[in-house]
């Protein structure tokens, strides 16, 4: 009778750790190794996702650094007193190749209409991956097609306008924080001698930790809040908080662990590729010839794998709101 006993509870015991294994393996498969096979499934539209996700970079930096400039050749007070450090960055003004005000102001309207054409190109981008959670949400194991511009320019701006309203709802909190401490105690801002009083101390210590459990409640909610809102295609769908809440578990958690840490491992490896490459053309040839292909690199490089890491971050995610539901 104790041997039977014995045998039950080894095969007992074989089951569970056999079920925990099998468990895990399907973890792993779920929303992990297939998230990463579909998102290469199709590398023409991820190639496609690239080059916008270029473009949009493109267009900003540019934008943003065609405006700066042309204020400061615009402005005489700024540019007079603008560090000689930095004046040499005046001549990178796109239009402005003379320091010439009216020249400059046509810098200033090119620079706005780039940025203008990134933020475009973003939405764009929004709306695709809108359109991804949306075939995870009902089945689908395809890529879909690039097609419907205006219907991704709606999404996505849509959906980039939730994101931005999630962020300032989450650290709205810790500024006002800050302010009303500031208010409270100007000296908080102040510099003190080392070590500094034991109130400031205590103070930055509860302002940390406020901090760093907003940051994590917002790191687990807006993922959750982008699957939501696609799902009910309602722009509301951001903020029900309940619907989004009950959908939050330990294995949620070991998805986002699992995401940042696969996708810090891609990064890693990219910018230890471009590293060498870039350090093996400086020895070779000469400094600036390193500098331009490291940019070149990049831009073949960066924007891509952003991309493609998006699309796996959001399938994983869609995988596991379809299950939860």
């Amino acid at each position: 009778m104790f041997v039977i006993y014995t045998k039950n509870l080894n095969d007992n015991l074989n089951n569970k750790l056999l079920n925990h294994y099998e468990d895990d393996n399907m973890f792993f498969k779920e929303y992990i190794i297939e998230p990463l096979k579909y998102a290469y499934s199709d590398l023409k539209r991820i190639f496609i996702g690239g080059v916008l996700y270029l473009l949009a970079l493109l267009g900003i930096i540019f934008g943003m650094l065609n405006v700066i400039l042309s204020i400061i050749i615009i402005s005489p007070e700024i540019s007079e007193n603008l560090p000689l450090s930095l004046s040499v960055f005046k001549s990178f003004a796109f239009g402005a190749l003379v320091i010439n005000s009216s020249i400059s102001a046509v810098s200033l309207l090119l620079g706005i209409i780039f940025i203008v054409f990134g933020i475009v190109i973003m939405c764009i981008l929004s709306g695709y991956t809108y359109r991804v959670i949306n075939y995870t949400l009902d089945g689908k194991n395809t890529i879909p097609r690039w097609r419907g511009c205006k219907y991704l320019f709606f999404k996505g701006f849509i959906f980039l306008m939730g994101l931005f309203i999630l962020s300032i709802v989450f650290n709205l909190p810790n500024i006002l924080l800050r302010v009303g401490v500031g208010m409270m105690y100007p000296e908080y801002f102040g510099i003190f001698p080392t070590p500094a009083p034991l109130y400031i101390v205590l103070l930055s210590a509860i302002l940390s930790i406020i901090r760093l459990t907003i940051s994590l409640l917002e790191w687990i909610y807006t993922p959750l809040a982008v699957i939501n809102f696609t799902k009910k295609d309602n722009f509301l769908g951001f903020f029900q908080i309940t619907e989004i809440i009950s959908k939050v578990s330990f294995e949620y958690v070991g998805i986002l662990m699992f995401v940042i840490f696969i996708s810090t491992i891609y990064w890693i490896t990219c910018f230890t590729v471009l590293a060498i490459v870039t350090i093996t053309v400086i020895l070779t040839f000469n400094y600036p010839t390193g500098i331009i292909t490291a940019v070149m690199l990049g831009c073949f490089t960066i924007p891509f794998l952003a991309f493609y890491l998006r699309i796996f971050r959001y399938r994983a995610y869609a995988k596991y709101y379809k299950n939860r539901m």
